[in-house]
């Protein structure tokens, strides 16, 4: 549809103005979720920062905000013959068991202890917010700055650091396979990743979590995609574009997956314990699972430097379109912006760095983590099915049909207008359902937050939602008509400048329209008619 119009994700909801708080919904989502990734590129240049370096600080236990409870014991421990068994290093020696036993058995590895008590410099409670961490706020607004200059001529110029920033990851991905491979224990991690446990198949939050990688991936109802694809040319294959796209996903995702479980598998090798309990999710996998891999790697600042770079890559091909996102549909609906749009961006990066300011300081990892549990998950599948439904029933499959025709040169197959009509909604509803099924209150580990903290979660949720009912609102009240009904049906219809930006292309439409549908499904507003 964006290709189709030539418009950003607020604007190309002319083809129907009652809905088209669908856009500024999106609009919301995009930046509260820009915020977090944005930091997460912060923390990242941190870390690449600290790898230059000969001996990688998360190596030791020896610095300042080191515990006791510091793993230095049980890496001496395997060193020396050892075994761990659960939070115990034994040994066929008495001594030698009880010099390394702990009365409390528990253990934090050195990077586990860098990533906690360093870089996050986490309190006991949000309420205990400390100062600011600088350091870490400085590497947060560099990145800011790079993305910045990256940005600064727009598409043109942020698409030609994509050609690196897009391939540069695979490459790295594959010389850190490559050494994965070599490395013992790799066999049991990938025998782990690709070895299915049917029995998680019944498990409905095996299944959520699933579709919610693909959503993630894919950047579904996030902007991006429809920013993007507004700058493309009219006649580009938007229907090859869907299998490429979603089968480079994918593929990327089982590509990325033996690089990863290699290096666990390795992990749990040096560790002496299964690759399941070797195994961290979400930024523990990136901050504390494989800088303590890479402690075990010969030259591991090396290493280090490689996985760091690389997930910077991945970070700002993320970044930019979240950022585009935020800017095009600006200058879309306020034209006067579009000269400015520098200082658009520039504003835009200066309003996440106050915005995310809290999130560096000792109580960070606390907000953070309730932006991430509550920004894009209800009210991101609660928008998305909203953009199904108009687009196949308000809009019409029909008329949508006839305008990807007019695109790619021939009609959609009967099998997409299943997926338009049914398959798609119905599936993104079971992930709501499942999701909602599945609901528990913010945590962090056995942190449980207030119960302000929760409300203001729901707040952040409600607030990515709320323009769709409040826009729809909005255009009935402002809109001529006798009655309510009438309003409503005036805004249900496109626009009269609804259509392709290029004249010819308008014309090819129209022509389309009239052959296929009717003149009276032409997009002038004077008789249009619903499919």
């Amino acid at each position: 549809i964006a290709q189709f119009s030539s418009k950003g994700p607020i604007s190309l909801w002319d083809m129907c103005p009652l809905f088209k708080g669908i856009g500024y919904a999106t609009f919301v989502i995009n930046y509260l979720t820009a915020v977090y990734y944005n930091v997460l590129l912060g923390w990242v240049v941190y870390y690449l920062v600290h790898s230059f370096t000969l001996h990688l600080p998360w190596g030791a236990c020896d610095n300042p905000w080191n515990t006791h409870q510091c793993d230095h014991v049980l890496r001496q421990c395997i060193t020396k013959g050892g075994f761990v068994d659960g939070y115990v290093c034994r040994s066929e020696q008495t001594e030698y068991e009880q010099l390394f036993m702990r009365d409390d058995n528990s253990w934090t590895s050195s990077s586990e202890e860098f990533w906690l008590n360093r870089v996050l410099h986490k309190s006991d409670s949000i309420g205990d917010t400390g100062g600011i961490l600088w350091p870490q706020y400085s590497a947060f607004i560099l990145a800011q700055t790079i993305v910045y200059l990256i940005l600064i001529k727009g598409v043109k110029s942020s698409g030609k650091v994509v050609y690196f920033t897009a391939t540069a990851p695979f490459v790295l991905l594959f010389i850190l396979l490559v050494r994965g491979l070599t490395l013992p224990g790799m066999a049991e991690g990938v025998k782990f990743f690709i070895q299915p446990d049917f029995a998680k198949l019944g498990d409905s939050n095996v299944w959520g979590s699933a579709a919610n990688q693909i959503v993630y991936s894919l950047g579904l109802g996030f902007g991006g995609t429809p920013t993007m694809s507004s700058f493309k040319a009219f006649n580009t294959n938007s229907e090859r574009d869907t299998f490429i796209v979603s089968l480079a996903n994918s593929g990327t995702s089982v590509f990325a997956g033996f690089t990863v479980f290699s290096i666990l598998g390795y992990l749990a090798f040096k560790l002496q314990t299964s690759v399941g309990d070797a195994i961290r999710d979400g930024m523990g996998l990136a901050f504390i699972a494989y800088p303590d891999v890479v402690l075990q790697m010969p030259g591991s600042p090396i290493w280090a430097v490689l996985f760091f770079f690389m997930m910077i890559n991945i970070g700002l091909d993320s970044v930019f379109t979240g950022i585009e996102a935020f800017t095009t549909p600006l200058c879309d609906e306020f034209p006067a912006l579009e000269p400015h749009k520098r200082q658009v961006t520039a504003l835009c990066l200066v309003s996440l760095t106050l915005l995310a300011l809290p999130i560096f300081t000792s109580s960070g990892i606390y907000w953070f983590t309730i932006l991430d549990w509550y920004t894009a998950w209800y009210s991101l599948f609660l928008l998305e099915i909203t953009q199904g439904v108009v687009v196949a029933y308000v809009y019409g499959v029909r008329r949508f049909a006839v305008d990807l025709e007019t695109m790619i040169g021939h009609a959609p197959s009967n099998i997409w207008k299943l997926f338009w009509l049914a398959l798609s909604p119905f599936t993104l509803l079971c992930v709501l359902l499942i999701n909602i099924v599945g609901y528990t209150t913010v945590s962090l580990g056995d942190y449980q937050y207030p119960a302000w903290g929760g409300a203001f979660g729901w707040a952040i949720m409600i607030a990515g939602y709320s323009p769709i009912p409040l826009y729809a609102i909005y255009k009935v009240w402002i809109t001529p008509g006798e009655s309510v009904t009438e309003r409503i049906c005036i805004n249900l219809r496109p626009t009269k400048d609804w259509g392709p930006r290029n004249p010819q292309d308008r014309k090819r439409n129209n022509d389309l329209i009239v052959k296929k549908l009717g003149r009276n499904y032409l997009t002038d507003g004077s008789n249009y008619m619903y499919s």
